[in-house]
């Protein structure tokens, strides 16, 4: 199958300061060797607690950051080996949809304004050429084209990330990064922007990288999941393989958490906290949460296996 975006055990650390004033930088390991791939036209779903590493991961995908060490490919290709142009045809092909759409706007612009630029940075065009495109692209999310002449504080939460998603739609992109797209909207509205996505996928071929706490939305938008936990992947696999039969003791306590109607989010306590990322416990990092932990686990890290089918699974136990 070929791939659109692949992610080569990606590491990224971050240099912070020292507890006291004369204390050593430390090293907080963010992301710790991560692989992962996308085809053309997939949904790969991204999941896990906050501060496990989601986020900067997709930000090394998008180039926002550099990795630290591993590799990212678009098309096959790395943007460190291709000329000037050819980087800048692979970086667009690549666009990002952030959490949170009024920070993504320009209070100043119109909404009009504001897609036309993105159009202008993209492809070169007369001013009708781009005002035709940024009317295609308010009609391709589902606004109408009056919607241009106004300013963000006029329109809506749904409307705003709509207009956010026709930005990123502007450089005519194979894969959108979508890191918490939902997660400042109404419950209403966030079942609306699912719908989008989704209708953008079919007409357009889009794949997607989708990062979200909304398990309920990973399962409808995505083929395949990925678990992180602690800077690490520690599952991943076929969307309905994994809500049928979680494997790793995360993964079942983190679907149990979030799926589960009846059970009061204050339960997830029971586990403990995730790990501090400058102190992570040796062995499994999870261990100290798990309540299948053996000896093995505090001592050897797991790794990511295959276990003959689709599946992966970074666990002692498995």
């Amino acid at each position: 199958m070929t791939t659109l975006l692949t992610l080569d055990n990606i590491e990224k650390t971050f240099h912070v300061a020292g507890e006291g004033i004369f204390s050593p930088r430390r090293a907080l390991a963010a992301v710790g060797g991560v692989s992962l791939s996308i085809a053309p036209g997939r949904a790969l779903g991204l999941v896990g607690e906050s501060g496990c590493g989601k986020s900067t991961l997709a930000r090394i995908a998008t180039h926002f950051l550099d990795p630290s060490a591993g590799m990212v490919r678009i098309d096959g290709r790395s943007l460190d080996a291709v000329g000037p142009q050819e980087r800048r045809q692979l970086r667009r092909s690549v666009q990002m949809v952030f959490q949170n759409p009024a920070g993504a706007l320009d209070s100043r612009m119109t909404i009009g304004d504001q897609i036309e630029e993105a159009v202008g940075i993209a492809f070169s065009g007369s001013h009708p050429d781009r005002l035709a495109e940024r009317d295609r692209l308010l009609t391709l999310v589902g606004l109408s084209t009056d919607m241009a002449e106004r300013f963000p504080h006029q329109i809506s939460g749904g409307q705003k990330q709509r207009v956010v998603i026709a930005r990123a739609l502007a450089a005519r992109p194979k894969l959108l990064v979508c890191d918490e797209p939902l997660s400042a909207l109404d419950v209403s509205v966030q079942a609306q922007i699912l719908g989008l996505l989704e209708k953008l996928r079919r007409e357009l071929g889009l794949a997607y990288l989708f990062i979200s706490h909304q398990l309920s939305s990973v399962r409808y938008l995505c083929d395949e999941i990925a678990v992180m936990y602690a800077g690490r992947i520690v599952e991943y696999g076929p969307t309905t393989e994994i809500f049928a039969t979680p494997r790793h003791p995360y993964t079942r306590v983190l679907l149990s958490a979030a799926l589960d109607p009846r059970r009061d989010r204050r339960d997830e306590a029971a586990i403990g906290e995730p790990p501090n990322p400058l102190a992570l416990p040796a062995g499994c990092p999870f261990h100290p949460r798990c309540a299948h932990a053996m000896p093995i686990c505090s001592t050897e890290r797991p790794q990511l296996r295959h276990d003959g089918t689709a599946r992966q699974v970074a666990c002692h136990l498995d």
